[in-house]
């Protein structure tokens, strides 16, 4: 026969993870907070695997011996990944897109958030308009730098080249140059 007896928070999620009174949950690895509504374990421990790899061991189940703390194998949880580091790894990721010449598209491939996941669990990648945002105003800081250092110059040498591609679509390009005052 059944108990009528209610069920104990036992399960090893609670490691890691602590209840606010607002019927929120709070992971104590990244300070996340997730919504709980204190029937089920299981959007906590999707958070854990896909959060926290190595804190729960993914050829288990979602039952109590499916996570193991990074600890027990002399490791600390993972570090949280600040605003300012964040902003870095995002600097870091446009000047990689821009100097290889990469699609935008990389940034929503599972294959690149797998490898970022691994490298930094805790980075928020962004998403493709985000990168082409990032990209618009780094254009547009680079345009102003450019008139700016042409206007400090004392004369600027123009060339144009005009092509057309193989689907006779028409090209112009336009080069300038110019010695800066410091002679660059």
């Amino acid at each position: 026969m059944a108990s009528n007896s209610k069920r104990v928070n036992n399960s090893s999620v609670w490691d890691h993870m602590e209840k606010l009174k607002n019927g929120k949950v709070e992971c104590r690895l990244c300070k996340k907070q997730l919504c709980y509504s204190g029937c089920s374990t299981t959007s906590l421990l999707h958070h854990l695997k896909a959060m926290h790899q190595g804190v729960v061991d993914v050829r288990g189940g979602a039952g109590d011996q499916a996570q193991r703390p990074l600890t027990s194998f002399g490791v600390d949880a993972p570090r949280h990944c600040s605003k300012s580091r964040q902003e870095r790894i995002n600097e870091l990721l446009m000047k990689v897109i821009i100097s290889n010449m990469l699609p935008l598209s990389l940034v929503d491939s599972d294959e690149f958030r797998e490898f970022m996941n691994f490298v930094e669990p805790n980075c928020r990648v962004p998403c493709r308009q985000t990168v082409t945002a990032r990209l618009d105003s780094m254009r547009a800081k680079l345009g102003r730098t450019v008139s700016e250092k042409m206007l400090a110059a004392s004369a600027v040498h123009m060339t144009t080249d005009i092509w057309s591609s193989c689907t006779n679509d028409a090209y112009i390009g336009v080069t300038a140059a110019y010695v800066s005052p410091e002679w660059h």
